[in-house]
This record gives C-alpha cells, structure tokens and sequence, in this order.
C-alpha cells in the first residue's frame, strides 16, 4: 500500500483491525502512515508502549522459571542424591538416574501431565544447556526406567532408594526452617459441630 494514500477508518475498519491487532500496531507494522493528521499517524505518534521488533538468532525459552527451580533443586543436592540411592544404568552408556529424576521434575512443574510433554523439554536447548542438561531421555526411555524402578514383580529397587532421597531432602528442609514443632494433617477434612461431645482441633474448631 502506497504510505501516501488517504484511508478513511470508516470505510477500512475491518482491514486495519486483523485478528483483533490494533490499528496503531498495523500501521506501525505495514508502515502505513497517512497524511490526515487527525487519523493513524496521529494515532501512532500517540502510543503509551514504544517498542521494537527485532530478528534473533538466540535460543529463546517459554520456560524460563524452570531454571529457578533447577538451580534450587541442585542447591538442595538432589542430583547427587539421586544418584548415589538410586540403581545405576545397566550400561556405562546408559542416563543417570538424575536425569530421569530431574527431567520429571521439570517436566510436572511445567505442566505436563504425560511422559510425552518430555518432548518439549528436548525442544528447550536453551533451558537444558543452562541447567547441565543437554540431553535428556526420550518418553519411551523414561517409561522403561519407571517400570524397571518400581516393578512389583522384582526387587522396586527405585521405590527403596527414593526413601532415602526423601528423608535427605526433608532434613536438609527443616533444619533451616527454624521451626520446632510440626503437625501432621493426615485428614484435611474439618467438620463443625455444635454437639457437646465435639472436641476443638488443632485450628481452634470445634468438631
């Protein structure tokens, strides 16, 4: 379009609003800039928000909280704990039992619910090279370490070493706390009642 061409708002509404794109990003993309002072290149001169668009060749991540929570869980020593507890790879080519550990981590934390969303992890090369891990294992890869990890039928050698990763973990958490005292709420549940028999809880509520 010729930026010299006068464009009537009423006439081009539905042009300039594409997609639900403002008319003042359109202009500024399309380099539309009409002559009416009173129309869009007023519009743009006006705008709250100056920015730019810009081309890069850097890895960029959606994810990029992920690396927090990596950094506090290498903190805590969960990769080395992982592996000291956990059954080695039957190979000497084979994961560590903390990329699998760390790798579900990741992959809950940022939503997914399948060990295919695994896949967008390995398609974040930004995030993975940035917490140490360049290369994790593939869903099917994944699947096969858990099943072998807690098979019923074998010796659960994973479900024996994620005891002491556990208790580790939970030590490592409450002696810097300052807490003394903790309550274990086995049942969530609280049922007010007014009856004489009914006995405060820990909250305060009778129950």
């Amino acid at each position: 379009m010729n930026p010299k061409t006068e464009i009537d708002p009423q006439k081009n509404a539905k042009a300039l609003l594409v997609s639900g794109v403002s008319v003042r990003l359109m202009a500024h993309l399309l380099g539309e800039i009409p002559s009416d002072p009173g129309g869009l290149q007023s519009m743009i001169r006006q705008t709250v928000w100056e920015f730019q668009i810009e081309r890069t060749k850097e890895h960029l991540t959606a994810h990029g909280g992920l690396a927090l929570l990596a950094e506090y869980n290498h903190g805590m020593g969960l990769r080395q704990l992982a592996d000291r507890h956990l059954p080695a790879p039957r190979s000497h080519r084979g994961y560590a039992p903390s990329a699998f550990v760390e790798s579900l981590i990741l992959m809950l934390q940022a939503g997914g619910q399948t060990l295919e969303d695994l896949r967008e992890l390995e398609q974040e090369a930004a995030l993975m090279r940035r917490v140490g891990r360049e290369e994790i294992p593939d869903p099917d890869t994944v699947g096969d370490w858990l099943r072998r990890m807690g098979d019923p039928q074998t010796d659960p050698a994973g479900l024996h070493g994620l005891g002491p990763v556990r208790d580790l973990l939970n030590q490592r958490l409450l002696r810097h706390d300052g807490i003394t005292e903790y309550t274990l709420d086995a049942d969530a549940m609280q049922i007010e009642a007014e009856k004489r028999e009914a006995t405060g809880t820990y909250q305060g509520v009778k129950g």
